[in-house]
């Protein structure tokens, strides 16, 4: 069972994605944050394999969320999300190490690919590769 962690600091959003990946097969919500430093405090209190959250919570980054749970957590997965048309929030994600960047208007057809990639990625690592 892929243990998860969604953060998004929009509730309506955040809610869908609980909703969502609550059904889907061997995947747990372990926590959830709408904001950075919950989201922090709950990676100290959690074992998790599967970081979901958006890149930009409120006015912070969630790239500093993802490096702390890659510090904490040596082959876990880390998909980010945003609404964000800029091109170079693709880049700096990538470049930091993200395994996955989605765009919030394709989210839901894009999220379960990625989570496919994650579960083998996982579950497998020496198939890991960036996308």
């Amino acid at each position: 069972m892929l243990r998860v962690m969604i953060v998004d600091d929009d509730l309506a959003i955040l809610e869908t994605l609980q909703d969502f990946i609550g059904l889907l097969d061997n995947l747990e919500i372990v926590a959830s944050a709408s904001s950075l430093p919950q989201a922090l405090a709950l990676l100290e209190e959690i074992d998790l394999d599967l970081l979901i959250t958006d890149l930009h919570i409120a006015n912070e980054s969630g790239l500093i969320l993802a490096n702390k749970f890659r510090a904490k957590r040596e082959g876990g997965f880390v998909i980010i999300m945003t609404a964000s048309a800029d091109p170079s929030d693709q880049s700096n994600a990538l470049s930091a190490g993200i395994d996955i960047f989605l765009s919030k208007t394709s989210l839901v057809t894009d999220l379960i690919g990625a989570i496919d990639q994650a579960q083998a990625a996982i579950f497998q690592p020496s198939t890991h590769s960036l996308i």
